[in-house]
């Protein structure tokens, strides 16, 4: 288990503008900074982050948390991973010793998994540059530079075993390379390099860390292309191959370049279109448009001019624009790939066919649609409108689709008012504006629909302010006592600060890190979303005292006057008490509500 004061040291030290910076595009919007959520697909910013009380929230899927959640969150991190990472952030390092048997061995295999990549690595690169003129050849030939081979990292399985050799000599177990997917078994020694005789291309990922390896065969040799097998920490679908390389240029230019290849990848930064990145011999996928929305909501789409690269990018262009994204797609002519066109042509010719061939996504469909169908004939402009439909349909900004259907009215000569007519018939066309609540101060916002048990809104808010405030948190146990909470969501997180208080930083962002994500997590979202001033709390926290006690008093009062009612109708003696009693009562009601 990590220390409690560790956590609370590392939290404290954490910005997370920086943290969640780091995966999202982030713009200033009052005091806070809103971007797109990266845990749900909007093309509306409703994620928010607050620095101010270091939190974020996403007003869409309602995901939030702090710091230490995001990362968990962002990257599947357990929360001793997420601490360690945070950690490494700040300049700390996580006390093993205070560390569970089973967290340390889950971080030590992860540290130990990456460090092996990372050994193999450096022994491709030293077999490439030392004895790999094969592969250098074809690097020459490919017009690849020395010193981008070196910023990709680029190698050499130079043998049969040399890597596998190297690594069981660094003290790696031979089912640690294998399950790292860089060995095999056979061969004369039991065991040979899984990438032998290839030109390697490590795989790295945003975080600068080797996490898998491609490989090109030198030579003969089947398959051409050979790419690691998914492992425990490497999946193809959550890494884009040159993101690492291209993420400061893509942040800078506010746009990726989304090719086919790794040579495609590495001859576009050769030629300075630095900011291009590819998928790793898989389709691009929905993993992957949310990798990218982390660095930009724009990507220009330059796949192979062949029928196959064609229809890759028929359907990455929908994902794309499915996600949120402003796409283009260049179509390159003469069915030449990034590599080819850039070799042949140079950039200035790159960049002028961008700017005057690139067709963003209803350029691209509607394009694509009047050149399969013949739309001089009525049979045509139904097939036309037939194909555009759904994409029409799923259009949800007014101007956007009003400009849409303004060009495919020209392009099949039908009026607008018919082709709206064709659109939603049992609906009208909508306008779909998400709105984000903001809850005025003071106030707890409501809760979700099908949320269990009504939260009592003076409780809550008084716990609030106990949360800010030592003081008014020991002030309100003095006078209404430990039980004055009632539902279980508030109980558990007064429970939780009085039994981390001797560390707590009465700030409730660092509670998150204690909670699951239950109803308690659930109902400390909603009330750190409340702006409150540090000058009003004891005003605030006084204020739902006196709520709290006039409202016990009444329910006091209330008792007294039903056991009144049975006494009278019983003909008993002691009513005169009673009466006594309530008058007490509501005289005492009365003082609090004249200092409320």
């Amino acid at each position: 288990m990590i220390p409690e004061e560790f956590v609370a040291e590392v939290t404290q030290r954490l910005d997370i503008a920086d943290v969640v910076g780091a995966y999202v595009n982030l713009r200033k919007q009052g005091r806070n900074l809103i971007g797109l959520c990266p845990f749900h697909n909007e093309k509306t910013p409703s994620f928010s982050v607050s620095q101010e009380k270091q939190i974020f929230y996403c007003f869409g899927c309602h995901k939030g948390g702090n710091a230490l959640k995001f990362l968990m969150a962002i990257e599947g991190l357990t929360f001793p991973e997420a601490v360690e990472k945070a950690a490494a952030m700040v300049g700390l390092e996580v006390p093993q010793e205070q560390i569970s048997p089973q967290e340390n061995a889950a971080m030590q295999r992860r540290k130990r998994y990456f460090k092996l990549m990372a050994e193999a690595a450096a022994w491709y690169q030293q077999c490439l540059w030392q004895r790999g003129a094969a592969a250098k050849a074809y690097l020459q030939g490919r017009e690849l530079n020395a010193e981008l081979a070196k910023s990709f990292q680029l190698g050499y399985a130079d043998g049969w075993d040399g890597s596998v050799r190297y690594l069981l000599n660094k003290g790696y177990e031979l089912t640690e390379i294998e399950e790292a997917g860089l060995a095999s078994t056979g061969g004369k020694n039991g065991f040979f390099d899984k990438f032998h005789h290839r030109l390697i291309f490590p795989i790295i990922d945003y975080r600068g860390q080797v996490v898998a390896f491609g490989g090109r065969i030198i030579g003969d040799g089947q398959p051409k292309y050979l790419n690691s097998p998914e492992t425990k920490y490497f999946h193809k679908s959550q890494n884009l191959y040159g993101l690492f390389q291209a993420a400061p240029s893509i942040r800078r230019s506010d746009e990726a370049v989304l090719m086919e290849g790794y040579m495609d990848v590495l001859t576009a930064h050769q030629f300075g279109v630095d900011n291009a990145v590819a998928s790793l011999g898989t389709a691009f996928n929905e993993e992957h448009a949310k990798l990218l929305k982390r660095y930009t909501t724009k990507v220009l789409l330059v796949y192979d001019g062949d029928s196959a690269g064609m229809n890759a990018a028929d359907k990455a262009i929908d994902i794309l624009h499915n996600n949120g994204f402003a796409v283009r797609l260049l179509t390159l002519p003469d069915d030449l790939d990034p590599d080819d066109f850039l070799k042949r042509f140079g950039k200035p010719v790159w960049d002028k066919l961008v700017q005057e061939q690139a067709a963003d996504f209803w350029q691209y469909r509607l394009n694509k649609s009047l050149r399969a169908h013949d739309t001089t004939v009525v049979t045509g402009k139904v097939a036309v409108m037939q194909e555009l439909r759904p994409y029409l349909n799923s259009c949800e900004d007014a101007v956007e689709l009003e400009s849409v259907i303004a060009l495919l009215s020209k392009a099949i000569g039908v009026a607008p008012e018919t082709i709206y007519s064709e659109l939603r018939p049992k609906r009208p066309v909508q306008v779909l504006q998400k709105k984000i609540l903001r809850p005025q101060a003071g106030k707890m916002p409501s809760q979700n629909a099908g949320q269990a048990a009504p939260i009592d809104r003076k409780q809550a808010n008084l716990l609030l302010f106990m949360l800010y405030d030592k003081d008014i948190f020991e002030k309100t146990l003095a006078e209404l006592g430990e039980n004055f909470v009632e539902s279980p969501p508030l109980q558990e997180l007064l429970g939780l600060v009085q039994n981390i208080k001797s560390k707590y930083n009465w700030q409730p962002a660092s509670l998150f890190s204690y909670l699951n994500e239950g109803a308690a997590y659930q109902l400390l979202l909603r009330m750190v979303q409340v702006d409150l001033s540090n000058s009003d709390l004891p005003g605030l926290a006084a204020g739902c005292i006196n709520a709290i006690k006039i409202e016990r008093l009444q329910q006091q009062v209330e008792s007294k006057r039903r056991q009144l009612t049975e006494q009278t109708s019983l003909g008993a003696d002691n009513t005169v008490v009673l009466l006594q009693e309530i008058a007490d009562l509501e005289k005492q009601i009365r003082t609090l509500r004249s200092v409320s």
